[in-house]
């Protein structure tokens, strides 16, 4: 039997999913309560087995897709909900897979935002962070909103270490990284 807490955590993702693709313009497939539980289920499961926060990760695809829909295919070749590219899955995975897979997606995004957290927790890194006026500005200067940014950008940690204060981080990101918090705290505990 599937606790009712669960049930209610699914419940609040997917009417947030629904609600971020309107405000977003995105209109996909609608996706049903069985994979609603499927996908939720696969987040936590392989959030937990990488060692990467659930919710952080369930916040990142509905950012990157707001319908969860498998087949999304990117502008610039990402590939669906998690938005991730082929060369990164091939880096982090250590070989081509099929990224079709609604798994292997969630597998190689948890990956890269582990990888992320790592780079972010670095002490010269935090440093410069809380010190970088737009980072301050939005309260992003936290290990989670730095590890969104670096999955959205992946150069958070570099900039941040060489450049400090005067590291030039993108408006698309920051953005991302604030869409992504308000997703995040959507989701409850």
């Amino acid at each position: 039997m599937i606790k009712t807490s669960f049930l209610i955590a699914v419940s609040m993702m997917f009417f947030h999913i629904h609600s971020w693709a309107e405000d977003l313009g995105w209109r996909g497939r609608e996706v049903s309560r069985e994979e609603q539980i499927l996908v939720w289920q696969a987040i936590k499961k392989i959030a937990r087995e990488e060692g990467v926060n659930p919710r952080l990760l369930a916040a990142i695809a509905i950012a990157e897709s707001g319908d969860l829909n498998p087949r999304l295919r990117g502008r610039y070749g990402e590939y669906g909900f998690m938005q991730v590219m082929p060369h990164q899955s091939e880096r982090i995975n250590g070989h081509p897979n099929d990224l079709w897979d609604m798994k292997n997606q969630i597998t190689a995004a948890a990956r890269h935002i582990k990888e992320q957290n790592e780079v972010v927790l670095s002490p010269g890194v935090l440093k410069a962070a809380r010190r970088h006026p737009v980072l301050r500005q939005h309260h992003l200067y936290s290990p989670r909103w730095l590890t969104a940014i670096g999955y959205n950008w992946g150069a958070i940690g570099y900039q941040l270490e060489k450049f400090g204060t005067n590291a030039k981080i993108p408006a698309s990101s920051i953005r991302y990284a604030i869409r992504v918090r308000k997703i995040y705290k959507t989701l409850g505990r």
